[in-house]
């Protein structure tokens, strides 16, 4: 057994520096993807591709080392395509790269312990990987996980990978193309790295986390929505509150005019048939400010009071015309008067003032007239 393991240490020597890979080592970059210590925690359990993120699940030994795309590293820019990861999957496969890790498969660590021992102290193993495959959304893994490693995807303590692998200069980055190892962290250094873990709920930082993430996010976009139409229709209830509170002020002021005009109409009217009265008789100056107050508490009942009352003396002088024969006496011509007026407001549906004054008027009647001003 010692001989053999001492074959397998002579040959790793010999393989590892395989004519090959030493004439590129001066252009080959060792790249790792643990984000930097301060690189912002919130971000680091956002999964940018979702449809990447997925672990298979019909084989939940297998999952996703990174997604093919453009990824930016404090090295360059790392340019990962199908076809690069079809030739990482042929040199994993390969004799030289076996005898190199000893037959062992590729370690899967907590951290980069095999790149910086002092900010990753435990170099223990989760477990090895056994195969890689090149599938459509990325570079996969087989994974044959020991008790730490199963310890560590049941609590969920790590869940991202960080590949560290050997990348050359291509075109305007660098291009993996040798899987050294893979790093379980919590902040992966590419965003859309999907979690390793595809456990229940109370594996934290794993998938379930990360779909409950997704859906109170969608909720809190959803809500964010709907809380921007509302404001959107408060907005234009506010508005037309205040079109209408304006038109409303319009309204009212339009209103106050048309009372105090109407207002000021009655006024005159009131005063006109209370003049008309005292100058046809029917009242004296004293019945007016009782009158006055009348109309202006119950217009109907004092208009009906003043057509009800009969002229009982004449206020004006007698200026009898030097063309016509006087009547017998004052009394006749207010008979006669009175009489004319009769007829007028019987004839025509009019009220006694309208009568006075269509009587005054009247060529038949002229005469009844000639000794008043009223």
């Amino acid at each position: 057994m010692k001989r053999i393991n001492l074959l397998c240490a002579v040959l790793a020597l010999i393989f590892t520096r395989t004519p090959a890979r030493r004439g590129r080592a001066s252009a080959m970059f060792d790249v790792f993807n643990e984000a930097a210590p301060d690189w912002d925690q919130e971000r680091a359990t956002v999964v940018a591709d979702i449809a990447n993120a997925k672990p298979v699940d019909d084989e939940a030994e297998w999952f996703q080392v990174a997604p093919y795309g453009e990824h930016p590293n404090r090295v360059g820019l790392q340019v990962f395509t199908q076809e690069a990861a079809a030739k990482m999957v042929a040199s994993f496969n390969s004799l030289a790269s076996r005898v190199g890790r000893l037959f062992r498969g590729a370690p899967i660590y907590a951290g980069h312990p095999d790149v910086d021992p002092g900010r990753w102290p435990d170099s223990r193993r989760l477990g090895k990987i056994v195969a890689l495959e090149a599938r459509n959304d990325g570079l996969y893994a087989k994974a044959e996980w020991n008790t730490l490693g199963a310890e560590n995807n049941e609590q969920g303590f790590y869940v991202y990978p960080s590949p560290r692998w050997l990348c050359e200069k291509a075109g305007k980055g660098i291009a993996p193309v040798e899987l050294i190892s893979v790093g379980l962290t919590n902040t992966p250094n590419i965003r859309s790295s999907a979690p390793v873990t595809a456990n229940d709920e109370e594996a934290g930082g794993g998938a379930a986390d990360q779909t409950d993430r997704t859906d109170l996010t969608n909720q809190l976009d959803a809500a964010n929505a709907q809380v921007a139409t509302l404001a959107g229709e408060r907005d234009a209830a506010n508005a037309q509150v205040a079109e209408l509170t304006t038109a409303r002020d319009g309204l009212q002021a339009q209103l106050t005019a048309a009372n105090d005009a109407l207002a000021t109409e009655r006024g005159l009217r009131r005063d006109l048939m209370l003049d008309h009265a005292i100058e046809s008789g029917r009242i004296t100056p004293a019945d007016r400010p009782a009158l006055v107050a009348l109309f202006n508490s119950d217009w109907a009942a004092a208009e009906a009071d003043l057509k009800g009352r009969k002229p009982a003396y004449n206020t004006q002088p007698i200026n009898l015309p030097k063309d016509r024969a006087p009547l017998a006496d004052e009394h006749a011509r207010q008979a006669a008067r009175q009489e004319a007026v009769n007829e007028i407001m019987k004839a025509k549906g009019v009220d006694y003032d309208t009568a006075w004054g269509l009587a005054k008027r009247s060529p038949k009647h002229k005469g009844l007239f000639a000794t008043t001003n009223a």
